[in-house]
């Protein structure tokens, strides 16, 4: 069988369990990405706790699989099948389907180690699952990842692969700004209180409010953005940002933690003069930086506003569905069983 039909074969499977429904941003790409394989002519699966859950804040039409089914029931074959785990299941990899091959879907570089409280195997232990054979690429979401999996772990640079993610905000024309700040309290929210306490004494605040976004679909999170001129970063660590790309995608300027994954976002939005990034735990650094940025878009409220919407613009280009598409098939295409 020649290599191109080989690869119109293939079946991916992307580890996605538990199920849970609070909105976890990776859930979300998940479901994108293997939408985009699809796309793209292979076969993609969701593996879930239960066939029929659906995340109730975005919309997908990836077909499901349960966990049982999933180890009970469907066959693998490691020259057709490729298992995508993500970076907090590593310490499963030579229990999940021993001889079929893997992709360890690494999107956060500040859990490649683990998550603070939870049991992980040793840093050598998980260095050699990542150099293991049956794993046949790394992915990440951001530069900064990339050169972490490739310079610091020093896995070869064929093995690593930068996923675009895209953003989903498709307004061309943005709507009249309001004088709304918002942030999402649901990562470092003891941090988001201290911000949030310290600026409602701030006398440059007066005429402003302060909105947090929670409990919202993701289409009605990026309404409440379009109309607000400030979003406050508070994600730490991140293996990307998604907040942070769809707030400047929807002309916020960005005040926070760049979370190091978010770092060229960050970098990309202060050439535009429309972020400004604070160290971890500094406090005072959120209620600076707001006050830095909010005097300069007072000072010259038309070339502040010019700037934000060409950086917008800029923003939807670069992450695109057509960037995550064409970089999951280099990725895919590249894959050697």
């Amino acid at each position: 069988m020649s290599e191109s039909k080989l690869l119109l074969k293939r079946r991916f499977w992307f580890l996605a369990f538990p199920d849970i429904k609070k909105p976890i941003g990776g859930i979300k790409q998940i479901h994108r990405i293997s939408e985009v394989i699809n796309t793209l002519g292979f076969s993609s699966y969701i593996v879930q706790d239960h066939c029929d859950f659906k995340p109730s804040w975005f919309t997908s039409n990836i077909e499901a699989v349960s966990k049982v089914d999933f180890f009970q029931t469907i066959k693998l074959d490691k020259l057709r099948d490729v298992i995508i785990l993500p970076e907090t299941f590593i310490s499963a990899l030579k229990e999940i389907y021993p001889s079929i091959p893997k992709i360890i879907f690494n999107q956060n570089g500040g859990y490649t180690y683990g998550i603070q409280g939870a049991k992980y195997p040793s840093p050598s232990h998980i260095h050699n699952y990542y150099h293991d054979p049956i794993v046949k690429q790394v992915w990440c979401v951001s530069e900064f990842d990339r050169l972490f999996l490739s310079r610091a772990m020093q896995l070869p640079t064929s093995k690593v692969f930068r996923i675009f993610n895209s953003v989903e905000s498709t307004l061309e024309q943005l709507p009249l700004k309001k004088n709304l700040i918002c942030y999402m309290p649901r990562k470092n929210k003891n941090h988001s209180d201290v911000v949030i306490e310290l600026l409602k004494k701030q006398s440059f605040l007066e005429g402003w409010k302060i909105l947090p976004i929670t409990g919202l679909s993701h289409s009605d999170v990026l309404n409440v953005l379009s109309f607000c001129q400030f979003f406050l970063s508070f994600g730490h660590p991140e293996g990307f940002g998604l907040p942070i790309a769809e707030s400047l995608s929807l002309g916020c300027s960005i005040v926070g933690y760049n979370g190091l994954g978010g770092k060229e976002l960050f970098d990309f939005a202060g050439r535009y003069g429309c972020s400004y990034s604070v160290d971890y735990g500094d406090f005072y650094g959120f209620v600076h930086g707001l006050s830095s940025l909010i005097h300069a878009s007072q000072l010259n409220s038309s070339d502040y506003i010019y700037q934000s919407t060409k950086m917008a613009e800029q923003i939807r280009s670069i992450y695109s569905e057509s960037s995550m598409t064409n970089s999951v098939l280099d990725a895919i295409e590249a894959i050697a069983i």
